[in-house]
């Protein structure tokens, strides 16, 4: 697992050159936010997880509280749950991010949680998240599919230039 906190920023060099495949059953990358409202300044970019199949609770890119976040140039491939998790997120972008061949779904975002370790639902929402060129492919879930964890669920989601196709594979 990789854990990270705010302020911090994940530098590959391309999501054919830097590859992390995991046999991690969780998280794969987990946002740390701190005692604050939220994971401020976050940078990822330029890499790919490849994760496995057979790990029900894996997840490629967890993020918690995300604020004034970048992920951009990232590739979640395989994943035995979701390949993105976002919750409570605000104020954030994907940018030609690709999620495919996941168990879950490829792009899950939903309402707040107290935290990784006691998921309690909040009803704080994911807000004003953009999506431009992402693409979800080939997951077992949706592609996209946006949560009403709590009473907070998903307000203000732009997506534009993406796609999402031939998903619900298994079925």
């Amino acid at each position: 697992k990789i854990s990270f906190y705010e302020s911090t920023t994940i530098q590959g060099s391309g999501s054919l050159s830097t590859v992390i495949y995991s046999t991690y059953n969780g998280n794969v990358f987990e946002s740390q936010p701190g005692a604050s409202y939220g994971l401020y300044g976050v940078r990822i970019s330029d890499l790919a997880i490849v994760g496995s199949r057979s790990l029900t609770s894996q997840v490629g890119l967890a993020l918690l509280r995300p604020v004034n976040c970048l992920f951009s140039n990232i590739v979640v491939d395989s994943c035995g749950s979701d390949g993105i998790l976002v919750r409570e997120g605000g104020i954030s972008h994907f940018i030609n991010v690709v999620s495919i061949k996941n168990v879950g779904h490829g792009f899950h975002i939903d309402g707040g949680i107290s935290s990784w370790a006691t998921p309690t639902p909040t009803n704080l929402p994911s807000n004003s998240l953009s999506m431009i060129n992402c693409h979800g492919a080939f997951n077992d879930g949706a592609g996209i599919y946006l949560g009403l964890t709590g009473t907070g669920g998903v307000n203000g989601l732009s997506c534009r230039s993406g796609v999402f196709e031939y998903n619900y594979y298994s079925s």
